[in-house]
């Protein structure tokens, strides 16, 4: 069965390209330069994918975040924006798949859809899926003893106050091929793509500042050849002050562009 994708951008020229790059990956694409027609449409049939100007004349701040509630259920939620604020954070936490920045290349787009449908092909993994944690597990987690984080089925990293890493798991070390002496006591800024978005150190600086966090986010980026989907469950440990990282890479696909996040 074809994969139905509704774009809603109102610039007539990247809402024409937008539609070629879906079309060309065997997508029945419908176009609107209307948030107000795009939920009527989105009411009246099913989408597989969707994406969302969070600059539409007709529904922008609140109305874009209540278009991505009643999307995000059933369909593959792109946000995109041309704004440098903190719009990213805002479009993940209102339920938007991923998000990505303009101006952005036809193969970045691809490569982000490539790499998000590889993800919800794979079989559930919930052990490994970070984002199904409680606030129990959550608590129990930091907790553990080194022989316990290592024996996760998903990456652990601790940070301190300073920023620096005080605990590594063996997934990470699996994962990015660095060994807990190289990392243990480093800046947490040196590890990571991820780490050099700014909403990512908002958040950890958010956590310490106000003693608490629990909060997911997404991230697509080129990892070894690879596009990769990566959730990171930011949690502050009140216990020991210090923050954690859970992360759960959901799935790698070959790619040469350029990273988005998501």
């Amino acid at each position: 069965m074809e994969k139905r994708a509704l774009i809603v951008e109102d610039t007539a020229d990247l809402a024409e390209l937008l539609e070629i790059v879906l079309s060309s990956a065997s997508y029945e694409v419908e176009v609107t330069p209307s948030g107000l027609s795009a939920l009527v449409r989105f009411s009246e049939r099913a989408f597989d994918l969707v994406l969302l100007d969070m600059q539409i004349e007709d529904l922008s701040g609140p109305g874009a975040h209540r278009a991505i509630r009643d999307m995000a259920p059933t369909a593959v939620v792109i946000a995109m924006s041309a704004e440098r604020g903190g719009w990213m954070d805002d479009a993940l936490s209102q339920g938007a798949t991923a998000c990505l920045p303009k101006p952005f290349s036809p193969e970045q787009l691809v490569a982000l859809i490539d790499a998000i449908t590889a993800g919800e092909r794979r079989p559930p993994a919930r052990t490994g899926d970070v984002r199904a944690l409680d606030t129990s597990d959550l608590a129990r987690l930091a907790a553990l003893s080194p022989d316990e984080l290592d024996a996760l089925p998903f990456g652990a990293i601790r940070v301190d106050r300073a920023g620096r890493v005080t605990a590594y798991n063996a997934y990470e070390v699996r994962s990015a091929g660095r060994s807990p002496a190289a990392v243990v006591g480093a800046p947490l800024a040196d590890l990571a793509p991820c780490l050099m978005v700014q909403q990512f150190l908002a958040s950890v600086d958010e956590g310490f500042a106000r003693g608490r966090m629990d909060r997911v986010l997404r991230f697509v980026f080129p990892r070894h050849g690879a596009c990769c989907v990566v959730a990171v469950r930011l949690y502050y440990d009140p216990d020991f002050q210090q923050m954690w990282l859970f992360i759960s890479p959901e799935r790698g696909q070959p790619s040469t562009s350029a990273s988005a996040q998501g």
